[in-house]
């Protein structure tokens, strides 16, 4: 339901909760759907911001988690190149009107306690975020929007494959 919190668990601790937004399918038109992506781009390049000040003492996983910040950096500033933005549009509001979509916020992240932890958080919202422009891409009836949300979802299964090769998950 729009404005659900949803609390997060990882090696058992509970993560701070955070709002899950309801947007995808027909009701969405382009520039909704590609502010939402611009928004999320800059929550997960914030959350990797993070994620670096947290790891400092461990220079290989702050490199890394520097690296997938500048990845979403570059996405989102290209979404916003190729649509004229010259702001980063505000968090999209829930509405009732809308159907029912997961919205990844990787936001939870924040509040990894070890390495272990941030980088399973970190893998669980990059996932989040494959199956959310998936779902898009399925439940929109709109090509054009089907043709950037299936985009978006190939970069963020390249963040998956690069957290699970990281995570020593598969091989390079």
């Amino acid at each position: 339901m729009p404005g659900t919190i949803v609390t997060h668990y990882v090696c058992g601790r509970a993560l701070r909760p955070f709002p899950l937004i309801w947007n995808c399918g027909d009701y969405m038109d382009s520039q909704s759907f590609l502010a939402q992506a611009v928004d999320l781009e800059l929550e997960a390049e914030t959350v990797y911001g993070r994620l670096v000040e947290l790891t400092a003492d461990q220079p290989d996983a702050s490199q890394f988690f520097q690296l997938m910040a500048e990845y979403c950096r570059q996405h989102r500033e290209s979404i916003m190149r190729q649509t004229g933005m010259r702001e980063v549009p505000p968090h999209a509001a829930p509405t009732d009107a809308l159907p029912r979509g997961d919205v990844p916020r990787a936001s939870a992240a924040t509040a990894a306690a070890d390495l272990t932890d941030a980088m399973a958080v970190a893998l669980a919202a990059e996932r989040r975020a494959v199956d959310y422009y998936a779902n898009v891409a399925a439940a929109t009836g709109d090509a054009e929007i089907r043709r950037q949300a299936e985009e978006f979802a190939a970069e963020e299964r390249r963040h998956v494959l690069a957290l699970e090769r990281y995570m020593g998950l598969k091989p390079y």
